[in-house]
């Protein structure tokens, strides 16, 4: 009988040993960029000039209940023994105006959205925000948030659109304009069917695309140029939503793009591609008024995306939930699955110092 209570105790303690090293933490950092080399969730160069915010706090939503966690004298949190579910972190960091969030992952206006019960979302842009699947990646937000507010989603977006038929006076300008007032989130892709159009469909001789290359500089920078009358525009009908800008992964790594291309010019259309694309992230990281979700920087530079595309230029189902995850991601969100924290299980923000250091500022993708 005293071993069979040995073993049962025994049996007992390791039980618990294993549940406790099973539990799930959410943990970061919060760093003064001071050189201000950060530029989105998944790309961030926290290094020995950025300075610690110490006695920040912080608090994580869950759908039923609420945790406050602070920063320690090297600006690191931890929440511990999180269970299955969604959240969302919130940085309580004080200052008037608002301090600017380097890595674009810390909105200003859906705690009071969810505070109120309701968040309107506004889904605008081009096929990547329709195509690909029955469940676009702009459900998969709605559907997280869901958690923590009813959730009205309208998605206009409209396939093969351009940035210069978003912009005001554009050709779909028209279909987003009576949902921004009233707004709450907004996300949108956009971009690719401008060079889509500037390059044309492939495949290329290389006297071909070196002439495309030599006069893509001017739809780029006009490309660019849309996107910001685009943002302003909608910050002048209301001033406090808040704005999500989807950068879109490399989509020329996968083999669909090989085999268009052809084997020898693929590895510098796969460069290029890189490129292109981490300009954009770089450009989009200078709008204050913009979170970014990084879907470039959530995959390796150099993995085949074969298995998240439904075709060489849109995302499938899970490409989709990947879309979806990394907006949430954007927003502070969190996901706990089967003991894991999948989505947002570490994380860092960065923010800008009172004064911009123009002479530490590195040029980097």
């Amino acid at each position: 009988m005293r071993k069979l209570l040995i073993s049962v105790v025994i049996s007992l303690l390791c039980l618990a040993w294993a549940g406790a090293a099973a539990a799930v933490s959410i943990d970061g950092t919060i760093y003064r960029d001071v050189n201000e080399n950060a530029r989105t969730l998944n790309y961030q160069r926290h290094d020995w000039r950025d300075e610690p915010l110490a006695d920040v706090y912080l608090e994580m939503l869950g759908p039923d209940y609420l945790r406050v966690s602070k920063t320690n004298e090297d600006g690191d949190f931890v929440f511990f023994d999180v269970p299955d579910g969604m959240y969302l972190i919130d940085v309580q960091l004080d200052g008037d105006p608002a301090p600017v969030c380097t890595s674009h992952n810390q909105p200003r206006h859906l705690r009071e959205a969810i505070d109120a019960g309701y968040i309107k979302m506004v889904t605008f842009g081009d096929s990547n925000s329709v195509y690909g699947s029955d469940k676009p990646y702009p459900q998969w937000v709605a559907e997280y948030l869901s958690n923590f507010a009813e959730v009205e989603l309208t998605n206009v977006a409209v396939l093969g659109s351009q940035t210069g038929h978003w912009a005001p006076g554009g050709a779909f300008w028209g279909d987003l304009e009576p949902h921004l007032a009233d707004a709450d989130l907004i996300t949108f892709t956009l971009i690719g069917n401008d060079f889509w159009d500037h390059f044309g469909t492939p495949p290329f001789t290389w006297e071909q695309l070196w002439e495309k290359i030599q006069s893509f500089p001017a739809v780029y920078e006009q490309s660019l140029a849309n996107i910001t009358e685009i943002v302003d525009e909608i910050r002048n009908y209301n001033p406090d939503v808040d704005i999500v800008y989807v950068v879109y992964p490399i989509f020329a790594n996968c083999t669909l793009w090989r085999d268009l291309v052809g084997e020898e010019m693929w590895p510098l259309f796969r460069l290029v591609n890189a490129g292109i694309f981490g300009d954009i992230r770089r450009r989009e990281a200078q709008n204050d008024e913009l979170l970014i979700a990084d879907i470039m920087g959530y995959f390796p530079l150099d993995l085949l995306l074969d298995e998240y595309l439904f075709d060489q230029i849109h995302p499938n189902d899970l490409g989709h939930r990947i879309y979806g995850e990394q907006v949430f991601a954007a927003l502070g969100g969190a996901i706990v699955e089967d003991g894991e924290a999948i989505v947002g299980g570490h994380r860092l923000w960065g923010f800008a110092p009172e004064e911009s250091p123009a002479d530490l500022c590195l040029v980097h993708w």
